[in-house]
C-alpha cells in the first residue's frame, strides 16, 4: 500500500506491516514489482530498489511532465506522463522517452528497415488499444524461429529489434496478432 509519505508492506498476509521510507516529494502514484525489484513513480522520477525496499535509487527523470500511472509487463515498465508521454523501461536496454501526441486509430504493422537486413531490424507496429499482443517471425516452411513480443502492450506505437545473428539467409515472415487482428509481412536476410 501507498501514500504520500511512504509505502507499508506485510509478508504474513497482513498481521504485522512494516512502513518503507521513499525519496522525492509529492504522491506515490504508481507502485509495480518486476524480476524481483520495486519500482514507483514520484513527480518527475521513477524510483527503483533491488533490497526490498531498504535502499532506492533514482533511475530515470521524465524529459517533460511528471508522472501519473505505471504498468508493467513480464520485464518491461511503462510510466505514463502528464504530457501524454511514456517512458518505457527494457532490462536489457533502458528507459526510452518517447512522446505520444497521437493514439493510432487502427491496428497496423510497417515493413520492417533496412529489409533486406542482416543481422538485425526493426519492426514497428501500432495498436489503438491496450491488447495482449504477440510477434512472431517464421521460416518459409512455416516454422516458428522467435517470438518478439508476446504480452499486453499500452495503446500506441511499439518497435521492435529482430536480431537474426544464428540464422541463415533467406525470407521469413513476421506476424502480428492482437484481438482479432492479424497481420504477416515478409523480411529478407541477406548474409
Amino acid at each position: 500500500m501507498v501514500g504520500g509519505d511512504g509505502m507499508v508492506f506485510t509478508t504474513d498476509g497482513g498481521s504485522n506491516w512494516k512502513l518503507i521510507s521513499v525519496p522525492g516529494t509529492g504522491d506515490i502514484l504508481g507502485i509495480t514489482s518486476v524480476l524481483n525489484n520495486w519500482w514507483f513513480v514520484r513527480g518527475s522520477s521513477i524510483y527503483q530498489s533491488t533490497d526490498d525496499g531498504s535502499s532506492w535509487s533514482m533511475v530515470h527523470t521524465a524529459p517533460s511532465g511528471t508522472y501519473n500511472h505505471l504498468v508493467s509487463g513480464n520485464t518491461n515498465l511503462w510510466a505514463v506522463r502528464s504530457d501524454g508521454g511514456i517512458s518505457f523501461y527494457d532490462y536489457t536496454a533502458g528507459i526510452e522517452d518517447e512522446t505520444r501526441n497521437t493514439i493510432p486509430e487502427s491496428f497496423s504493422i510497417s515493413q520492417n528497415y533496412p529489409n533486406p537486413f542482416n543481422p538485425t531490424s526493426k519492426i514497428k507496429y501500432q495498436i489503438p488499444e491496450l491488447s495482449f499482443v504477440t510477434l512472431k517471425v517464421y521460416d518459409v516452411l512455416g516454422n516458428e524461429v522467435a517470438t518478439l513480443v508476446n504480452e499486453e502492450k499500452p495503446t500506441g506505437t511499439n518497435e521492435v529489434e529482430f536480431n537474426a545473428e544464428g540464422l541463415p539467409s533467406g525470407i521469413y515472415f513476421y506476424q502480428l496478432k492482437a484481438g482479432s487482428f492479424s497481420e504477416t509481412k515478409k523480411m529478407i536476410l541477406l548474409k
